[in-house]
């Protein structure tokens, strides 16, 4: 795949991610949550995680994966608040985390492209 494909791809799969992100932390339902319910917001952040594990680089494949153990962690816990908190508190600290590892794998495509011309 060519170096700018990559780049667009990954973008665009991490962008989806933001967003998913953004939906999900900025939900007035967060605050009344239960399983059921954190399984429906969590759902379209889990998903957009694994599309950026499936075209990151390693590193930032591997943290978008940990970010939905996290979440599944937070809903398979028989509504357990305290399993809940600390399931979500990882997934905002590993986010943190993606953010520097894309900009990251960013820089190494473009470190890519300049070897190439």
């Amino acid at each position: 795949m060519r170096i700018d494909s990559q780049e667009e791809k990954l973008r665009e799969k991490y962008s989806s991610f933001l967003k998913a992100w953004i939906q999900f932390s900025y939900s007035p339902e967060l605050r009344h949550r239960d399983n059921e319910v954190l399984r429906k917001l969590e759902q379209p952040l889990a998903a957009a995680s694994v599309d950026v594990a499936a075209y990151a680089p390693k590193d930032l494949a591997l943290l978008s994966l940990q970010i939905g153990s996290a979440l599944n962690s937070s809903v398979n816990n028989n509504n357990d608040w305290d399993i809940q908190e600390k399931s979500i508190r990882e997934a905002i600290s590993l986010t943190g985390n993606s953010n520097s590892s894309f900009r990251h794998a960013l820089d190494e495509l473009q470190k890519q492209r300049n070897e190439c011309g």
